[in-house]
């Protein structure tokens, strides 16, 4: 890895092609300082609440406004950083678990010269061998060492490179305007960016998780590296240089999201999740207003975006306390020619603990050593979605989003990062605002020192 570059505007990381030392230089002089702490006896429990999860580390940050983010962070030698009891409190609330696990679950890249589309992780295991580990000179933030879940081929011990440390990187950042009250009082918002990084060959990948001082939860995908499949036929590819025509490609990355909202004031994980999907369709009957339709889901299923219809979907305990899952990045459809699921954006599942990647699934599960103990699982996303009650159960959200990259002359040699990210955003966690300011209190700059 030769170096971490940061885009200041959008605060998205990407790791470079050529050395990138003095903006990280910059970036390290204006990262602010966190209050952040790493433990492991949290996470190494084997309680009831962490039966079949994989040993991990604890991951704290506590905000400038008192909000607080504690997630268990550990590599899974597939998928790379796996989230595991993600836990926040709104400033003068408690602590609760928003969501039991989170990570990638899958890559589908399809040049457009080839016949059929591909998965990324038969050819790269992103916590595993091709599992890049983040120095001092190419972290801008602080780096955290993580558990890594061997595989059968490691012989019992994960591999990365040869190095001895498996490091992410963490940045923590202002962000943006959270709110501002009475005209005066600006209170400002701040992120936590837990970042992995894989590379293999001339193709480079992140996975980012930001947890937000509000709440919010992002997933990102970034993509960068060498332009390195080139073709003669010009209705696949564009010329940039000496003729050279780079193939156009299409992505598709699938996130595996385990709801996990606790009770109110408790640690307990409600008995009851439900998932809704929300229609807002244009009525010309009511003026040409748009009245939210409200459909519960009750058995396993695959669904499109609507963007006719603004859809949308959210998942909620039975305390009414939930997250919203945005599709408004969702941009593209992927074609693919060998699997029905990814002709859809996302799936809802009933949970079962070996049910981890998209494709190639039993394979992935049965070279694990340790961490799982369910009986073999369906092979694809295609199996999992079989028809199971969603009701009184778990449910696993499998969520989806596409790009399509067409190289220009700024992507030569350096492929520019192109990233896939979507958001959970909280609703009814609080009655109020935790951010207003109380009576007298002064405008908030929130600069974090």
């Amino acid at each position: 890895m030769t170096g971490v570059q940061r885009v200041i505007q959008g605060v998205r990381p990407v790791i470079a092609g050529a050395p990138a030392v003095a903006l990280i230089a910059l970036l390290a002089t204006l990262h602010l300082t966190p209050s952040y702490a790493q433990t492991l006896s949290a996470c190494e429990s084997s309680g009831a609440d962490r039966s079949g999860k994989i040993a991990a580390t604890e991951l704290t940050h506590t905000y400038p406004s008192g909000a607080v983010w504690s997630v268990c962070a550990a590599l899974h030698p597939i998928v790379g950083l796996y989230l595991q009891d993600l836990r926040y409190q709104a400033p003068g609330d408690s602590l609760r678990r928003t969501f039991s696990e989170l990570h990638l679950a899958g890559i589908l890249e399809h040049y457009h010269d080839e016949p059929t589309e591909r998965s990324v992780f038969e050819t790269l295991s992103f916590g595993s061998d091709d599992f890049v580990s983040f120095t001092p000179a190419t972290c801008p933030g602080q780096l955290s060492v993580l558990t890594a879940l061997a595989d059968s081929a490691d012989n019992g011990e994960a591999g990365n490179n040869g190095e001895t440390e498996r490091n992410i990187c963490t940045v923590f950042y202002a962000d943006k305007i959270l709110a501002k009250f009475d005209n005066a009082t600006v209170t400002q918002n701040h992120s936590w960016d837990l970042i992995a990084a894989a590379s293999h060959g001339q193709d480079t990948w992140e996975v980012v998780v930001t947890l937000g001082e509000e709440g919010t939860i992002s997933g990102s995908i970034n993509r960068s590296g060498v332009l390195h499949q080139f073709t003669d036929d010009p209705q696949f590819g564009r010329n940039l240089v000496n003729s050279a025509l780079a193939v156009n490609s299409t992505i598709k990355s699938t996130w595996r999201i385990v709801p996990g909202m606790s009770a109110i004031n408790t640690d307990a994980t409600n008995a009851t999740q439900t998932v809704e999907q929300l229609d807002f369709r244009l009525a010309p009957e009511f003026g040409n207003r748009r009245p939210m339709t409200v459909e519960p889901l009750t058995v396993e299923t695959l669904r499109q975006v609507n963007r006719e219809q603004f859809r949308r979907w959210q998942v909620k305990g039975d305390d009414g306390a939930g997250y919203l899952v945005d599709v408004q990045n969702n941009g593209f459809d992927f074609r693919s020619t060998q699997y029905n699921w990814a002709l859809f954006d996302v799936a809802f599942t009933r949970y079962n603990e070996c049910e981890i990647t998209t494709l190639n699934n039993a394979e992935n599960v049965a070279n694990l050593t340790n961490g799982f103990s369910s009986p073999p699982c369906a092979d694809s996303l295609q199996g999992f979605v079989n028809g199971e009650s969603l009701e009184d159960t778990t449910p696993v959200i499998w969520f989806s989003q596409t790009t399509t990259i067409t190289p220009d002359a700024d992507d030569w040699p350096l492929l520019r990062t192109r990233v896939l990210t979507f958001d959970l955003v909280p609703f009814d966690w609080t009655q109020s605002s935790p951010f207003a300011p109380t009576p007298g209190a002064g405008a908030n700059s929130g600069s974090g020192s």
